[in-house]
């Protein structure tokens, strides 16, 4: 189900769509913006795409023009509120420009998994997605796609990537696998993590 807290995680409470509590959603994302804080998208299991006006009070299902309805990954253009991305189980890469009204298929290959979507808030139209064979870029806001190289010695991101995130304050840097590219992914560094005690 999904869960919210207004208060920093001090408590939380329950404002899954009706009937779904206990259905594994994947995937919660909040409009910035004009859209947001209000308006919330979630997906993940075999219904699609629920959107909520009102914080996750009500819930609405919004899945026309899917090919299917298990959502893997969601994403929201900070720019644009209602430009919405769905990476979609077996169907690729979907973008609703109308808040979920309507959805369209992106042409993004494999027409398999996408595991994450980010967007660059610094840089309008430039979107990544990642996929089983590596890390996918969009400099048109999803009109078209190629997949970036590996640039870096010592870097694995030919295969699956689940951890995607774009910095927000500095433009062209992100951040995918333990990896950091300050150059929108044309090279990639190693993150050096360390535990802290």
């Amino acid at each position: 189900g999904i869960l919210k807290s207004t208060d920093g995680g001090g408590s939380w409470s329950v404002v899954s769509p009706e009937g779904t509590a206990s259905d594994p959603f994947r995937w919660v994302v909040v409009a910035p913006g004009e859209g947001g804080p209000s308006t919330v998208y979630a997906g993940g299991n075999a219904r699609g795409v629920f959107k909520s006006l009102d914080g996750g009070s009500t819930w609405t299902l919004a899945n026309a023009g899917l090919f299917a309805t298990s959502i893997d990954s969601l994403g929201i253009d900070p720019q644009n509120p209602h430009s919405v991305y769905a990476g979609v189980d077996v169907a690729g890469l979907y973008r609703s420009t109308d808040g979920a009204v309507s959805w369209y298929a992106e042409p993004i290959p494999p027409r398999v998994f996408l595991f994450a979507l980010a967007n660059d808030p610094q840089n309008p139209g430039m979107v990544y997605a990642s996929g089983p064979d590596g890390l996918y870029k969009s400099i048109d806001g999803g009109a078209s796609w190629v997949l970036l190289p590996v640039a870096a010695a010592g870097t694995d991101l030919a295969g699956p990537i689940f951890p995607l995130a774009v910095d927000t304050r500095n433009a062209g840097t992100v951040y995918s696998g333990g990896f950091k590219s300050t150059d929108g992914g044309a090279s990639w560094a190693k993150l050096a993590l360390s535990p802290t005690a």
